[in-house]
């Protein structure tokens, strides 16, 4: 019985030696590995976002009808670093992303143009902003398989943002249109205006996703990612933009 449980205590400690991340990358005795536990690469990132809450409208200084929610897409790049605990079971991760986004709401409105005519309307915004995303966290490999779970804190800096606003006439046919030139049954709002953005930005995120190897000391992870805002995009408003992303993950070995 003492013979086995030190083949088993041997055995475990040997496959946490040469199965880095669950792979095996012994080519053979005459060439040994020795598995790296830190590793540099590369992300790409696409995905979708859903804004909640109220977004707040002025037309030359005039107060609008609040638009509400929206949803948009998104996509980024950047570097992530990732470094293994001895036994291969957990890893500390970060990572810097560059992510342009876009946010679409629209508003339709009812308004008496007459004693027994009704005009439709329909304004929308669009948000266009990149921001810089720092991402500190871990992953924990589940039941020692290539799958894995991860939580992360994500502080995103907004660069550069602008917004687009329009508005639209679209029925009935008796609605005259708007006097643009040449005259037009849908308008930009030239002198529109939102509250700022908040330069700051803080989100947890939490990651579900499979590595798979390339080869020795290198390996790709598929995951996918949900983002849950703390604190509003829009200074003086409540709009909190949930997002969702499929992503890829390279990694390769950077030191033991």
């Amino acid at each position: 019985m003492k013979q086995f449980l030190m083949i088993l205590i041997i055995g475990g400690i040997y496959s946490s030696t040469v199965f880095g991340q669950g792979f095996d990358w012994q080519g053979s005795a005459r060439l040994p590995f020795e598995t790296p536990r830190s590793y540099l690469g590369f992300n790409l990132q696409y995905g979708f976002q859903f804004a909640s809450g109220e977004i707040s409208f002025l037309e030359n200084q005039i107060q609008c009808p609040n638009f509400n929610d929206g949803n948009g897409k998104k996509f980024s790049i950047g570097l992530n670093f990732e470094s293994w605990e001895k036994f291969n079971r957990f890893a500390y991760r970060t990572s810097l992303q560059y992510n342009t986004n876009y946010l679409s709401s629209s508003l339709r409105e009812f308004v008496p143009y007459s004693s027994n005519l009704i005009a439709e309307f329909e304004n929308k915004l669009t948000l266009n902003f990149s921001k810089i995303d720092f991402k500190i966290g871990g992953k924990y490999r589940i039941a020692n398989s290539h799958l894995n779970f991860g939580a992360d804190l994500m502080l995103s800096f907004v660069l550069n943002n602008s917004f687009e606003a329009t508005e639209e006439i679209l029925g009935p046919p008796e609605i005259p249109p708007f006097p643009t030139n040449p005259p037009s049954h849908k308008r930009e709002i030239l002198n529109g205006k939102i509250n700022s953005f908040n330069t700051v930005i803080f989100s947890p995120t939490f990651t579900v996703g499979y590595d798979f190897q390339l080869g020795f000391g290198t390996y790709f992870e598929p995951h996918f990612t949900v983002a849950f805002p703390t604190n509003s995009m829009l200074s003086g408003d409540n709009l909190k933009n949930f997002s969702t992303s499929f992503g890829i993950n390279f990694y390769r070995k950077f030191f033991k």
